[in-house]
């Protein structure tokens, strides 16, 4: 009798997953026909729209199952016999599990993404709300702080998404004789997911409070223009978009996690003569070998779900191709063009700029690059889990490249950024106080807004 998994079938899984993702869709498409139906004009400012808290408060809905609900089934083994480790966990018990057998940086991490992140959102967020349409302009700042922080942090949730989905592939990978790797994504992978994309998305469309009085005030030009000159920024310029491309495919090519069988460890473990004798023989530990790149997770997703539907495979696909590749590039892509508008306009010209800088604000905040990093660090981390069974999970020379693209976009996006920053400094007082107020004044050679023109100039409403 061959090796089998716990958990759900998979049938019941992929029903349940089409369920609460279409209830979902249905759900934020009603709240928007509602917004659609109703003059929201007067009170946009007041509240967010009705399709941001529906999507807000069913996502957070979907994060109790995703707790406490399986959320992977996995068996590595041999010879369609012999088990070396079999697990069935939520994310409540994996915790736990990383607790107990040592790996306490691990649970931490995991224990952050999954817990403390969510709980300081909804925190931030009920606390910027709250606080919206104080009296008092302090307090209106600070709800501003509270809802941006939140936009900011809103996808380091996801992290451990993107240790279970190569955990996926890596003992997939391993399923060949003699080896045996079963593996499957539960229903709890389903709610974490969907709570993940849905907070973060409705988190964007929250938009910052108004500011009771404005005024502009002088600033310094861009810190790029003064340190390297117009020239010099877009040879900077183009220096970064290089390295970020040469680093981005050296990424795909190299292996970024992989995992190996120690045979020393197993024997140390306690694990009978016999059984490693019969490893020996079978050279299991050769065939134990799997390195993973986010293409070939991607090719071997999509080959499982040529073989049957998998929702969760879907899913994954989605996190993987869209979130972390296809939003990164194209953020990247933005940044590109907005800077060789910025570099080659003429003096005070007023053209798109404003809304290529809007967008790649929120693209970066949807871009998930890095958090694929951090979710190899943390499946690396709570590798220690498995050690006892010979399993051992190292990163790759891929997530060191994968490290310098995500560098490169982030330089990228503070310089185009900076032109943004520089242009206007809002300041914000009381003018019961004082009713003096300085002249609008610019002393920069670009017409770029601050954030809180830019959100002005979107009515509100947050691009997604």
């Amino acid at each position: 009798m061959g090796l089998t998994l716990e958990g759900n079938p998979q049938d019941v899984i992929n029903r349940i997953a089409v369920i609460l993702a279409v209830s979902l869709i249905v759900v934020v498409v009603a709240a928007l026909c509602h917004d659609r139906r109703q003059n929201i004009t007067e009170i946009k400012r007041s509240r967010p729209a009705t399709w941001v808290l529906a999507l807000l408060i069913c996502s957070y809905l979907l994060l109790i199952p995703a707790l406490f609900a399986t959320l992977f089934n996995m068996t590595i083994g041999a010879v369609d016999a012999l088990v070396l480790e079999d697990a069935s966990d939520s994310t409540i018990e994996f915790i736990h599990l990383l607790g107990d057998t040592g790996s306490w940086l691990g649970a931490v991490l995991v224990a952050i993404f999954a817990l403390v992140v969510p709980l300081v959102k909804i925190i931030l967020l009920v606390l910027g709300e709250f606080w919206r349409c104080s009296k008092d302009p302090r307090r209106i700042q600070v709800a501003r702080m509270c809802i941006r922080f939140v936009q900011i942090i809103s996808k380091w949730a996801c992290p451990d998404i993107i240790a279970y989905i190569f955990l996926f592939y890596l003992v997939r990978h391993l399923n060949r004789p003699p080896i045996n790797g079963l593996f499957s994504l539960d229903v709890g992978f389903t709610c974490y997911t969907l709570f993940c994309w849905g907070s973060t998305i409705s988190s964007l469309g929250v938009h910052l409070p108004a500011l009771n009085e404005e005024m502009k005030a002088a600033s310094k030009e861009p810190w790029p223009l003064r340190v390297f000159g117009r020239k010099g920024t877009a040879v900077a310029m183009f220096v970064i978009q290089l390295v970020f491309v040469v680093c981005f495919v050296l990424g795909q090519y190299w292996s970024c996690l992989g995992l190996r069988l120690d045979q020393n460890i197993l024997a140390n473990n306690g694990l009978p003569q016999w059984q490693i004798d019969v490893m020996v023989n079978l050279h299991v530990a050769e065939h134990a070998k799997a390195d993973v790149t986010i293409f070939q997770c991607i090719d071997m997703l999509l080959k499982t779900q040529a073989e049957c539907f998998d929702a969760n495979a879907i899913l994954s696909i989605i996190m993987l191709a869209v979130f972390v590749l296809g939003l990164t590039l194209l953020d990247m892509m933005v940044l590109s063009v907005a800077s060789f508008q910025i570099l080659s306009s003429p003096e005070n010209s007023e053209d798109n700029r404003c809304n290529l800088i809007t967008l790649t604000k929120h693209l970066k905040k949807l871009a998930m690059l890095d958090v694929l990093i951090l979710g190899i660090v943390v499946v690396v981390l709570s590798g220690s889990v498995y050690k006892k069974q010979g399993l051992v999970l190292s990163p790759g020379w891929g997530l060191l490249a994968l490290g310098g693209a995500e560098l490169m976009h982030y330089l990228a996006y503070a310089l185009v950024r900076s032109f943004a920053n520089a242009k206007v400094m809002t300041v914000t007082m009381d003018v019961t106080e004082d009713k003096t107020a300085p002249k609008e004044v610019s002393e920069m050679s670009t017409t770029i807004p601050s954030d809180q023109d830019s959100e002005k100039s979107t009515d509100g409403n947050v691009p997604i």
